[in-house]
Protein backbone atom coordinates (compact mmCIF):
# COMPACT_ATOMS: atom_id res chain seq x y z
CA UNK A 1 0.00 0.00 0.00
CA UNK A 2 1.28 3.48 -0.86
CA UNK A 3 1.45 5.83 2.13
CA UNK A 4 -0.41 9.12 2.15
CA UNK A 5 2.88 11.03 2.07
CA UNK A 6 4.19 8.93 -0.84
CA UNK A 7 0.93 9.41 -2.74
CA UNK A 8 1.24 13.16 -2.28
CA UNK A 9 4.78 13.08 -3.66
CA UNK A 10 3.63 11.12 -6.74
CA UNK A 11 0.71 13.47 -7.28
CA UNK A 12 2.96 16.52 -7.24
CA UNK A 13 5.72 14.93 -9.36
CA UNK A 14 3.54 13.69 -12.23
CA UNK A 15 2.12 17.09 -13.26
CA UNK A 16 5.62 18.60 -13.23
CA UNK A 17 6.81 16.09 -15.84
CA UNK A 18 3.58 16.37 -17.83
CA UNK A 19 3.84 20.15 -17.99
CA UNK A 20 7.31 20.14 -19.55
CA UNK A 21 7.49 21.93 -22.87
CA UNK A 22 10.23 22.20 -25.45
CA UNK A 23 12.19 25.43 -24.85
CA UNK A 24 11.84 28.05 -27.57
CA UNK A 25 13.87 30.97 -26.22
CA UNK A 26 17.52 31.51 -25.31
CA UNK A 27 18.93 31.91 -21.84
CA UNK A 28 21.59 34.52 -21.22
CA UNK A 29 25.10 33.39 -22.02
CA UNK A 30 27.94 33.46 -24.50
CA UNK A 31 25.67 31.90 -27.18
CA UNK A 32 21.97 31.04 -27.48
CA UNK A 33 21.35 27.91 -25.41
CA UNK A 34 18.27 26.34 -23.75
CA UNK A 35 17.80 26.37 -19.96
CA UNK A 36 20.51 24.49 -18.09
CA UNK A 37 18.14 22.05 -16.35
CA UNK A 38 16.60 21.08 -19.68
CA UNK A 39 20.03 20.64 -21.27
CA UNK A 40 21.13 18.41 -18.37
CA UNK A 41 18.08 16.16 -18.73
CA UNK A 42 18.38 16.10 -22.52
CA UNK A 43 22.02 15.05 -22.47
CA UNK A 44 21.41 12.42 -19.79
CA UNK A 45 19.21 10.36 -22.12
CA UNK A 46 18.50 9.63 -25.77
CA UNK A 47 15.90 11.88 -27.41
CA UNK A 48 16.20 11.68 -31.23
CA UNK A 49 12.69 13.12 -31.75
CA UNK A 50 13.56 16.14 -29.58
CA UNK A 51 16.70 16.63 -31.67
CA UNK A 52 14.66 16.68 -34.89
CA UNK A 53 12.39 19.38 -33.43
CA UNK A 54 15.36 21.44 -32.22
CA UNK A 55 17.16 21.23 -35.58
CA UNK A 56 14.05 22.42 -37.42
CA UNK A 57 14.24 25.74 -39.34
CA UNK A 58 13.83 28.99 -37.45
CA UNK A 59 14.70 27.55 -34.04
CA UNK A 60 16.95 29.97 -32.11
CA UNK A 61 19.69 27.54 -31.11
CA UNK A 62 23.24 28.24 -32.23
CA UNK A 63 24.43 25.86 -34.93
CA UNK A 64 28.03 24.80 -35.32
CA UNK A 65 29.98 22.48 -37.62
CA UNK A 66 32.86 20.10 -36.98
CA UNK A 67 36.13 21.21 -38.53
CA UNK A 68 37.46 17.66 -38.81
CA UNK A 69 36.67 14.05 -38.00
CA UNK A 70 37.55 12.88 -34.49
CA UNK A 71 36.23 11.24 -31.32
CA UNK A 72 34.47 13.17 -28.55
CA UNK A 73 33.23 12.34 -25.06
CA UNK A 74 29.56 11.39 -24.83
CA UNK A 75 28.04 13.71 -22.22
CA UNK A 76 25.33 11.33 -21.05
CA UNK A 77 27.40 8.15 -21.17
CA UNK A 78 29.85 6.45 -18.89
CA UNK A 79 33.13 7.64 -20.31
CA UNK A 80 32.40 6.37 -23.82
CA UNK A 81 33.55 8.10 -26.99
CA UNK A 82 31.57 8.92 -30.13
CA UNK A 83 32.81 9.19 -33.70
CA UNK A 84 32.14 12.55 -35.37
CA UNK A 85 32.67 13.47 -39.01
CA UNK A 86 34.03 16.63 -40.57
CA UNK A 87 31.24 19.14 -41.34
CA UNK A 88 28.81 17.44 -38.93
CA UNK A 89 26.11 19.88 -37.85
CA UNK A 90 25.47 20.26 -34.11
CA UNK A 91 23.57 22.58 -31.79
CA UNK A 92 25.25 24.35 -28.87
CA UNK A 93 23.32 23.09 -25.87
CA UNK A 94 25.50 24.34 -23.02
CA UNK A 95 28.31 26.86 -22.81
CA UNK A 96 30.11 27.65 -19.59
CA UNK A 97 31.16 31.27 -19.25
CA UNK A 98 34.86 31.39 -18.40
CA UNK A 99 36.77 34.23 -16.83
CA UNK A 100 39.68 36.06 -18.42
CA UNK A 101 42.80 33.94 -18.51
CA UNK A 102 40.90 30.79 -17.50
CA UNK A 103 40.16 29.35 -20.94
CA UNK A 104 42.20 26.37 -22.01
CA UNK A 105 44.19 26.07 -25.20
CA UNK A 106 41.07 24.89 -27.03
CA UNK A 107 39.09 27.99 -26.14
CA UNK A 108 35.48 27.88 -24.94
CA UNK A 109 34.13 24.45 -23.91
CA UNK A 110 30.70 23.42 -25.23
CA UNK A 111 28.25 20.58 -24.88
CA UNK A 112 26.50 20.06 -28.21
CA UNK A 113 23.44 18.15 -29.40
CA UNK A 114 23.76 15.88 -32.43
CA UNK A 115 21.07 14.90 -34.93
CA UNK A 116 20.87 11.43 -33.35
CA UNK A 117 19.71 12.87 -30.01
CA UNK A 118 22.97 12.43 -28.10
CA UNK A 119 25.30 15.07 -26.66
CA UNK A 120 29.08 15.32 -26.81
CA UNK A 121 31.62 17.72 -25.30
CA UNK A 122 33.70 19.82 -27.69
CA UNK A 123 36.07 22.75 -27.62
CA UNK A 124 35.78 25.99 -29.54
CA UNK A 125 38.75 25.25 -31.78
CA UNK A 126 37.04 22.05 -32.99
CA UNK A 127 34.06 23.98 -34.34
CA UNK A 128 33.14 26.52 -36.96
CA UNK A 129 30.03 28.69 -36.83
CA UNK A 130 30.12 29.14 -40.60
CA UNK A 131 27.99 26.61 -42.46
CA UNK A 132 30.06 24.51 -44.89
CA UNK A 133 29.00 23.78 -48.45
CA UNK A 134 27.89 20.28 -47.44
CA UNK A 135 26.91 19.97 -43.78
CA UNK A 136 26.11 16.43 -42.61
CA UNK A 137 24.06 14.99 -39.73
CA UNK A 138 25.05 12.28 -37.29
CA UNK A 139 23.59 8.90 -38.21
CA UNK A 140 19.95 8.83 -37.07
CA UNK A 141 18.96 5.38 -35.81
CA UNK A 142 15.66 4.71 -37.59
CA UNK A 143 14.65 1.91 -35.21
CA UNK A 144 14.97 4.24 -32.23
CA UNK A 145 12.57 6.82 -33.67
CA UNK A 146 9.01 6.95 -32.38
CA UNK A 147 6.64 5.10 -34.78
CA UNK A 148 4.77 8.34 -35.47
CA UNK A 149 8.00 9.91 -36.75
CA UNK A 150 8.85 6.81 -38.79
CA UNK A 151 5.44 6.84 -40.46
CA UNK A 152 5.60 10.53 -41.30
CA UNK A 153 9.15 10.44 -42.68
CA UNK A 154 8.45 7.26 -44.66
CA UNK A 155 5.76 9.16 -46.58
CA UNK A 156 8.59 10.74 -48.56
CA UNK A 157 9.54 8.49 -51.46
CA UNK A 158 13.24 9.36 -51.21
CA UNK A 159 13.41 8.45 -47.52
CA UNK A 160 11.48 5.22 -48.04
CA UNK A 161 13.68 4.22 -51.00
CA UNK A 162 16.89 4.87 -49.08
CA UNK A 163 15.50 3.01 -46.07
CA UNK A 164 14.85 -0.03 -48.25
CA UNK A 165 18.44 0.15 -49.50
CA UNK A 166 19.72 0.39 -45.91
CA UNK A 167 17.72 -2.68 -44.88
CA UNK A 168 19.07 -4.70 -47.82
CA UNK A 169 22.66 -3.50 -47.33
CA UNK A 170 22.85 -3.84 -43.57
CA UNK A 171 21.50 -7.36 -43.19
CA UNK A 172 23.51 -9.66 -40.94
CA UNK A 173 25.41 -11.53 -43.65
CA UNK A 174 26.50 -8.41 -45.51
CA UNK A 175 27.52 -6.60 -42.33
CA UNK A 176 29.91 -9.39 -41.44
CA UNK A 177 32.04 -8.61 -44.48
CA UNK A 178 34.27 -5.55 -44.66
CA UNK A 179 32.85 -4.29 -47.99
CA UNK A 180 29.38 -4.74 -46.57
CA UNK A 181 30.25 -2.65 -43.53
CA UNK A 182 31.35 0.21 -45.75
CA UNK A 183 28.24 0.01 -47.90
CA UNK A 184 26.05 -0.28 -44.81
CA UNK A 185 27.59 2.84 -43.28
CA UNK A 186 27.06 4.79 -46.50
CA UNK A 187 23.44 3.62 -46.66
CA UNK A 188 22.85 4.82 -43.09
CA UNK A 189 24.42 8.15 -43.89
CA UNK A 190 22.16 8.58 -46.91
CA UNK A 191 19.02 7.85 -44.87
CA UNK A 192 20.13 10.27 -42.14
CA UNK A 193 20.91 12.98 -44.68
CA UNK A 194 17.49 12.54 -46.32
CA UNK A 195 15.79 12.88 -42.92
CA UNK A 196 17.84 15.99 -42.07
CA UNK A 197 17.02 17.54 -45.44
CA UNK A 198 13.33 16.85 -44.93
CA UNK A 199 13.40 18.49 -41.50
CA UNK A 200 15.44 21.36 -42.95
CA UNK A 201 12.76 22.01 -45.57
CA UNK A 202 10.30 22.60 -42.74
CA UNK A 203 8.45 19.30 -42.58
CA UNK A 204 5.80 19.46 -39.87
CA UNK A 205 6.83 16.91 -37.25
CA UNK A 206 4.56 14.97 -34.89
CA UNK A 207 4.07 16.23 -31.36
CA UNK A 208 6.60 14.95 -28.85
CA UNK A 209 5.43 12.14 -26.59
CA UNK A 210 8.36 12.68 -24.22
CA UNK A 211 10.20 15.90 -23.34
CA UNK A 212 13.22 15.80 -21.01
Amino acid sequence: MVSVDASAEIATAEPAAAERVLPSACTEGVVCVPPRDFATRLCAGLFPEVALHMFAPKTPWKRAYLLRSFQAWHVGGHGDMRELRANEEVLIISAQRMGAGVQGLGGQPYDVLRWDGTCVSLMEDELSFKKPAAAVPANIAWKKLDPAFQSLLAEEKNVEMLRATEVRTCDTKSALQEPGKSKCEMARRQVSLAIAQSVGRGKVLPALSSIP
